[in-house]
């Protein structure tokens, strides 16, 4: 997501080529956590994603997909000290970490699978 900057591969950060959409489902998948710390929000799809997966994605507070799927892992803008912490205990703590895995889980099934969306929209439009 983004523009690449420099200095990210001694980061241990990488960048994937474009690709659709089935093919990131994919490629997230294959990851462990999630990382969204970017200052604009965008359309909150990286942490729906990787809640629908079970994948824990530390994010900014602000950002409703981000505060409903993986609350115990939303932090305040800018504030790297707590984001450092909680990919440290998410990797030390494997309870932690499935904790985190099932409530992302969990809060995508019950606030925004396609039957809970239905039912939402269909009330909004009196159908």
């Amino acid at each position: 997501m983004g523009q690449r900057q420099e200095g990210e591969e001694r980061l241990g950060i990488t960048q994937l080529p474009y690709l659709n959409w089935v093919e990131w489902i994919k490629e997230l998948n294959k990851r462990k956590y999630g990382i969204h710390l970017m200052k604009t929000h965008a359309a909150g799809t990286f942490a729906l994603n990787c809640a629908y997966l079970g994948i824990p994605c530390i994010g900014y507070k602000g950002l409703d997909t981000q505060e409903k799927c993986h609350p115990s892992l939303t932090v305040d803008l800018g504030d790297m000290v707590e984001a450092r912490k909680l990919i440290r205990i998410l990797n030390q703590d494997s309870n932690f970490y499935t904790k985190c895995s099932i409530e992302a889980k969990e809060n995508y099934k019950n606030l925004y699978h396609e039957d809970i969306f239905s039912t939402i929209f269909k009330k909004q439009l009196e159908i």
